[in-house]
């Protein structure tokens, strides 16, 4: 009966000190796994070919634009955390483009499958890690100087570029006029074609 109550005791022990290892850390070191804490965020694995996360992404820009009259475009998913809530709630890091630029968010969307429930809680600019150089991009830098600089006006390139961005112009400047909360709304872009 003594023995009985020494080994559970011993028993009891190794457990505790087996769960404690694992909560160091240690189980990593040595190629265990982790015990997770039911209700934690958990990574979310092969969300990449994942059509249901894909439309809770485009989801989320959508709802976002209509909530704050924005004209965000959804580009990919970069990052996916789950968390078991009633229901489940996705942590989801996502590149957007606005006005021409790419950048990072990150959204809450809470989703409750069995009732065809699906909400966005939460929707904000996040730091993108945007770490990569012009030669990641395939660009070739010359030592052209900063500043103004003369161009051909009959280069079919310089033409283009040259319309692209009065088109960007022009959507900034539709943009800004009419943006309920924007306190610029009596400027004027005026756009000299001189091509």
């Amino acid at each position: 009966m003594v023995m009985d109550r020494v080994s559970a005791l011993l028993l009891s022990v190794l457990v505790l000190g087996c769960g404690y290892c694992f909560d160091l850390g240690h189980g990593r070191q040595l190629n265990l796994l982790r015990m997770r804490i039911p209700g934690d965020p958990s990574d979310c694995k092969g969300f990449q070919n994942s059509v249901e996360i894909e439309s809770l992404a485009r989801f989320a820009v959508q709802e976002h634009n209509k909530k704050q009259n924005a004209l965000l475009e959804f580009v990919r998913v970069l990052k996916v955390k789950e968390q078991v809530v009633a229901g489940k709630l996705y942590y989801l890091t996502l590149e957007a483009i606005d006005v021409g630029h790419k950048k990072w968010y990150e959204a809450k969307v809470w989703v409750k499958p069995w009732t065809n429930f699906k909400q966005l809680e939460e929707f904000k600019h996040a730091e993108s890690d945007l770490s990569f150089t012009p030669s990641d991009l395939g660009v070739i830098q010359d030592d052209h100087g900063q500043g103004w600089q003369v161009m051909p006006t009959k280069d079919t390139e310089v033409r283009d570029a040259a319309n692209h961005a009065v088109k960007f112009i022009q959507l900034v400047t539709i943009r800004t006029h009419t943006d309920p909360y924007s306190k610029s709304q009596d400027w004027h872009f005026v756009v000299c074609k001189a091509l």
